[in-house]
């Protein structure tokens, strides 16, 4: 076997992304969504922009990060007139936890790879579709639509009401969450546990065991999509994180073609790619001063600083980068704000072995398989076709499954998902893989984990303190010089990409309101004398 696992790299000396081949996708919205919201290429910012003029105060901005919200944050702030912004990317390459790559006949997504909400009101879809990536008509993906499999090769075709049970138990956790009646200190699981078996007296005793199985694999597909161990979900996840109408959708070559929009208005020197920033000494002032080092006896000062670094990151380096302390708020919602881990495992095959386009499970493990099972395989909730491939297939994997499998090679992965293959779809003919390719975003120094998550005992107001401006902690009307973007600073769209594409642009969009109320400010004026003499940077 020849294994390949090559993830894309996008270099931005070259001024422009890798962008697949094959025919270029049209972008227009389907007759569904035009009937019901006119489509603008708008970008639904979370406040009306703010443009500034040459006469107003031109702060100098330095981005951490070139994730989506960095890059957004930058985007928007050199559109908008504030042109003097650097980032700093730790890596070789832009895009954060969005890598996308070619295996087989198909462009693949390491990261995230899902627009969750396809309408106007969710700014990262308003993005994709204003670079023409879309296809038409705009192809929905419905998670519920998925068939489940047992691990011992039975298919469950009709999934519809134990969808609808288990969706309501989801909403009633949320609502009990929400009356106050001390559900933050119980876990999803022990909510929905508990009401899985009342809900399984309802059905006859031949069909139990089925029901049994698909509403605990329902479960076990929330800690697939969350990336939480179900021990340690709070209700409160589920009471805070809002949706957007309009259905899913996927972009046909790879969420990494998404970056050029975002790189069009972002001059090539204002972005240093492997400069990781170590050292980060920052005092409030009426014009507040940071600066930052990289090591090497590199450092660069600004009046403000978007921190867009994943929070795994954050609570590995936090205590040690800032020099004072982060406001306590803020580091508390670092400290007790969830990480989770998601992986996915992509698989080439020569020939398939299955149906083509027809491949799309949830794993109906039962409570004693979960416990029985020994490996890291356990741990896969759904297999499905990659998009638009008939050779490529997808596990998805969450928990801390998704972080044991990252010890292994990948032959090692692929020897141990073709037994778990093998197992499921009852069939020893199942194949090898002719290649293979997988995320280790928890072991990775640059991601350190997934996505965020409430965990049990915290409140869901607690990722609000990334948004709040700290100048109650400060005196004379001084502001901090930081301020934090990200998908785990989103009050309600948190681990999602139109969240992190909306914290972008609200930081953004407060350094330059500041700008604009301070047109006393001259450009080019030393702000020298207004650092703070108590704690000078």
């Amino acid at each position: 076997m020849v294994f390949l696992n090559k993830v894309l790299r996008i270099k931005f000396e070259a001024r422009k992304l890798w962008l697949f081949g094959g025919k270029k996708a049209s972008c227009q919205c389907d007759q569904h969504l035009k009937e019901n919201e006119k489509c603008k290429n708008v970008a639904a910012s979370p406040e009306d922009p703010i443009s500034l003029e040459c006469t107003d105060f031109q702060p100098r901005v330095i981005i951490l990060g070139a994730g989506i919200a960095g890059l957004s944050a930058a985007h928007h702030l050199i559109e908008h007139g504030c042109e003097n912004v650097v980032l700093y990317e730790a890596t070789d390459k832009i895009g954060g936890r969005i890598q996308s790559n070619w295996l087989g006949d198909t462009s693949i997504d390491l990261g995230p790879n899902t627009i969750n909400g396809c309408s106007i009101a969710n700014s990262f879809f308003n993005l994709v579709n204003r670079e023409d990536l879309l296809s038409t008509p705009l192809q929905r993906y419905d998670p519920d639509k998925c068939k489940f499999i047992s691990p011992d090769g039975r298919i469950f075709d009709d999934t519809s009401i134990p969808n609808d049970i288990f969706n309501k138990i989801l909403d009633q956790a949320a609502n009990a969450q929400s009356s106050g009646k001390g559900y933050n200190a119980t876990s999803i699981r022990d909510f929905i546990s508990l009401r899985i078996q009342q809900e399984l007296l309802n059905y006859p005793d031949p069909m139990r065991y089925d029901a049994e199985r698909m509403l605990f694999g329902m479960l076990n597909y929330v800690k697939n999509s969350t990336g939480a161990e179900i021990d340690n979900l709070s209700p409160s996840h589920f009471v805070a994180n809002k949706r957007i109408p309009g259905g899913d959708v996927r972009v046909d070559r790879g969420f990494s073609t998404v970056l050029s929009g975002l790189l069009s208005r972002i001059p090539r020197n204002n972005i240093k790619l492997n400069h990781r920033v170590r050292y980060v000494n920052w005092c409030p002032g009426k014009v507040p001063q940071v600066t930052v080092s990289c090591g090497h006896h590199h450092t660069d000062q600004a009046n403000f600083l978007i921190i867009a670094l994943p929070l795994g990151v954050l609570k590995r380096e936090s205590k040690r980068m800032f020099t004072p302390e982060l406001p306590e708020p803020k580091q508390r919602a670092i400290d007790v704000l969830g990480v989770g881990h998601i992986n996915r495992i992509y698989l080439e095959y020569l020939h398939p072995w299955w149906a083509p386009e027809k491949l799309s499970m949830r794993i109906a493990w039962s409570p004693d398989e979960l416990i029985q099972w020994k490996t890291w395989a356990k741990g896969i909730g759904s297999i499905e076709n990659a998009y638009n491939s008939n050779r490529v297939i997808m596990l998805t994997i969450g928990g801390k499954e998704a972080v044991e499998l990252e010890k292994y090679t990948e032959i090692e992965v692929a020897i141990e998902t073709t037994r778990f293959l093998r197992m499921i779809m009852n069939s020893r003919s199942i194949p090898y893989p002719n290649n293979i390719c997988l995320s280790r975003w928890s072991t990775s120094e640059d991601t350190a984990g997934g996505r965020v998550y409430i965990p049990v005992g915290v409140s869901e107001t607690v990722i609000g303190c990334f948004q709040t401006s700290d100048s109650q902690l400060f005196p004379c009307g001084q502001i901090s010089p930081l301020l934090f973007a990200g998908e785990h600073t989103h009050d309600y769209y948190f681990g999602t990409l139109h969240g992190t594409r909306n914290s972008g642009l609200r930081e953004a969009n407060k350094i330059l309101r500041f700008a604009k109320e301070n047109k006393h400010l001259l450009c080019g004026e030393s702000s020298a004398n207004e650092r703070c003499a108590s704690n000078p940077c």
